[in-house]
């Protein structure tokens, strides 16, 4: 989700790039790994979106099956949109994308 928003704009800011590390340095899913084993999973992660961005975005709802996962995941999105202050269209399209593969409402979150 970090990539496909951050790149959305075919562009990734700064901070955009430093919401995207502090997020990660954070998460509880991510505590427990190596840099090394972080850095692999963002490869990896970066050669399926460019692989099949549609399809990198098609299986969220299967990657996270419980609603409060998926509403942390659009606000993760969204904290990495909003980072550079300017929410592109592309970056809305991404949004939208995400929020409807989810299963979100527009009243389950602020965007």
């Amino acid at each position: 989700i970090i990539l496909a928003v951050a790149g959305a704009d075919h562009a990734l800011d700064k901070r955009e790039y430093l919401a995207a590390e502090t997020i990660i340095r954070k998460h509880p899913q991510f505590q427990h790994r190596t840099p090394a084993e972080v850095k692999k999973m963002i490869h990896t992660q970066a050669r399926i979106l460019d692989a099949s961005p549609e399809l990198a975005l098609e299986t969220l709802a299967e990657v996270l099956p419980r609603p409060a996962e998926r509403e942390e995941a659009f606000e993760i999105a969204l904290k990495i949109a909003l980072a550079d202050l300017n929410v592109g269209v592309d970056e809305r399209d991404v949004l939208s994308r995400i929020r409807v593969i989810l299963s979100l409402h527009h009243s389950d979150l602020h965007a």
